[in-house]
């Protein structure tokens, strides 16, 4: 669903710096895309709702059902209604999750905007909607946030990593997804950042490095590289080894076949909604998944190790609504898919691929739209496993199911995260016959901003069904 642990060295770097420039990255979710420019300045486009009218998801302040061209964040500083909200900036890292973001500024704050649901804003409130973006409150509610390296988005919970290498969680516990020590009972809603607790509730939990949220469920790396898990083990999805759907609030290693703990982990990526599934990365280069397994209805209750793609070359591994991506060394990207409409976790493979899908890819994320970011600085963007419509693709031409195009600013033109080198654009486009919206003559299509027409609903379902991807750019 997202950009998420290889990041985490030039954070640190960035931090402590504490320079604005930032490495240009983007999210996906499942209504609305986030996306950082190299300048700092966070862009957004879909749809200003999920849960109901006005969840604040585009994070402009306004009432906007949706947009397709990017729009800037805006901030309210100080939380102060009177003080004019304006434009995001010195932003290092995004995290976007089912109905709410945050981003991680440079001086070590943390932001958030869109549903307030369970308290994942982060304002010592239940309840509502945040937009603009509003500063995170501090433990207990002094102060704000700050001394962040890292941030996680989940489903309805956050983590923030501190420089000290404590991890900070805030929002829904109705799993345990908080850790220890925090009372599983209703509301379940914890409106202020914690520390987590390590297994037992007598300390803080320490040595962290890098930190992941997903679907009711939490994930950390500590600095020997053992990956610990904590929430709900539903479908599998904390990798402990057991059909025990739990709570599991103390965090526990993630552990192999044979129940030891996996060990060497650089990368951690989990959705922040979608399936419930888990994927990692280690020191040698080798992939490991676990959690549930949709297609052959045979979940992975153990870290398991993958031989799908290119694995020992990733640079980048990104957990999509159903399947992980990943970015491999030379710069080539991979989806993970099958012949189903769920993705097949553990099988799916590229057999039926002559060769890599995108090319001079620098960021990625796989959700309703897989997203791109190219040497160049365009944005590209293709709904080739979903059935994302215009508004969440960002551009009209709805036949890019297996082609990557453009992501077009509101003027028409390529939007770019930052000045790159020149681009070469799709090696194909559209054909001038029948684009997979079932219509003749030119590409353009139902379905831009506003809805999604339901014939092209129906035709992206049976789609899904039956096509296999042959992907380029």
């Amino acid at each position: 669903m997202r950009l998420h642990i290889f990041f985490s060295f030039l954070l640190l770097l960035a931090h402590a710096a504490h320079t604005s420039a930032a490495s240009p990255m983007v999210d996906g979710s499942y209504r609305y895309n986030v996306a950082l420019k190299e300048d700092g300045t966070v862009w957004v486009w879909g749809y200003n709702y999920e849960l109901g009218a006005g969840d604040g998801m585009l994070g402009d302040g306004g009432n906007t059902f949706s947009t397709q061209a990017p729009i800037q964040v805006l901030e309210d500083h100080d939380h102060d209604d009177a003080t004019p909200a304006i434009p995001m900036a010195q932003v290092i890292k995004i995290s976007a999750a089912y109905s709410h973001a945050l981003v991680l500024k440079s001086d070590g704050s943390v932001w958030a905007w869109g549903s307030n649901s369970s308290g994942i804003c982060g304002q010592g409130t239940v309840g509502g909607a945040y937009s603009p973006a509003v500063r995170v409150r501090g433990v207990g509610g002094n102060g704000s946030l700050t001394d962040i390296i890292d941030i996680a988005a989940g489903t309805g919970h956050n983590l923030a990593l501190a420089s000290d290498g404590r991890v900070l969680a805030w929002g829904s516990n109705q799993f345990g997804e908080l850790g220890p020590g925090l009372p599983l009972l209703p509301p379940y809603s914890h409106s202020f950042p914690a520390y987590v607790k390590a297994a037992g509730a007598a300390a803080d939990i320490t040595g962290i490095v890098a930190i992941e949220a997903g679907h009711h469920v939490s994930f950390a790396i500590d600095e020997s590289g053992t990956l610990l898990s904590w929430g709900t083990n539903t479908k599998g999805a904390l990798g402990r080894g057991t059909l025990n759907l739990g709570p599991f609030p103390d965090p526990s290693p993630v552990v192999d076949e044979s129940n030891n703990p996996i060990r060497g982990i650089t990368t951690v990526a989990t959705p922040g909604y979608g399936l419930q599934y888990a994927s990692a990365l280690d020191s040698e280069g080798r992939t490991w998944i676990w959690g549930e397994n949709y297609v052959q209805q045979e979940d992975l209750y153990a870290a398991t190790q993958s031989a799908t793609g290119s694995s020992s070359n990733y640079k980048a591994l990104v957990a999509g609504y159903n399947a992980p991506c990943g970015v491999n060394a030379d710069g080539t990207a991979e989806i993970w898919q099958s012949e189903s409409i769920n993705d097949n976790l553990l099988r799916a493979d590229m057999s039926d691929r002559s060769s890599p899908v995108i090319h001079g890819v620098m960021a990625i994320s796989c959700s309703m739209a897989d997203l791109f970011v190219k040497e160049s600085g365009v944005l590209y963007s293709l709904a080739h496993r979903h059935s994302a419509n215009a508004t969440v693709l960002g551009h009209t031409d709805l036949c890019g199911w297996d082609k990557a195009l453009p992501v077009l600013d509101e003027t028409g033109e390529p939007f770019r995260l930052f000045e790159g080198v020149a681009d070469s654009g799709p090696e194909s486009t559209c054909s001038s016959a029948t684009s997979n919206n079932g219509t003749s003559g030119s590409s353009s299509a139902s379905g831009g901003a506003g809805g999604i027409d339901s014939f092209w609903l129906f035709a992206s379902f049976a789609l899904l069904i039956w096509r296999r991807s042959t992907t380029r750019l």
